[in-house]
């Protein structure tokens, strides 16, 4: 629980997702999915990085979206669905350039995050929330 004045700030990835995959389908197919996340997304962010006009970037987004939220990467499927609704609408504003930044930036932390849990034997243990 927080202290006054602490602020509570969402985990980089949340190991219930994977955690939920591994009850339902074995930690073998968990470990399978989070290793596919981590081997591509350096060239989905790549293809994000490089768009140049709406309707790739909308795309490109959209294709690390679904992948991000079921791996437990919330925080990026949401930066990834806000940017893919400003694609959407053409609304970009002058900071897309920040916004892709930002997504780069916690894309990549987000891998490494999913690494470490891989590497430490971490995705066969999360287990998911009881209903």
């Amino acid at each position: 629980m927080p202290t006054k004045g602490s602020i509570e700030t969402e985990p980089i990835v949340d190991p219930t997702s994977l955690g939920v995959i591994a009850a339902d389908l074995g930690s073998d197919v968990a470990i399978e999915v989070a290793t596919i996340f981590v081997d591509s997304l350096d060239s989905r962010v790549a293809n994000i990085a490089s768009a140049t006009d709406a309707e790739s970037l909308r795309r490109a987004v959209h294709a690390l979206r679904t992948p991000a939220a079921t791996v437990g990467a919330i925080p990026l499927a949401s930066l990834c669905r806000g940017i893919e609704q400003a694609a959407a609408t053409g609304r970009f504003g002058d900071d897309l350039d920040a916004q892709r930044n930002a997504l780069c930036s916690l894309a990549a932390s987000s891998g490494a995050e999913i690494s470490r849990m891989l590497t430490d034997g971490e995705l066969g243990s999360a287990t998911p929330p009881v209903a």
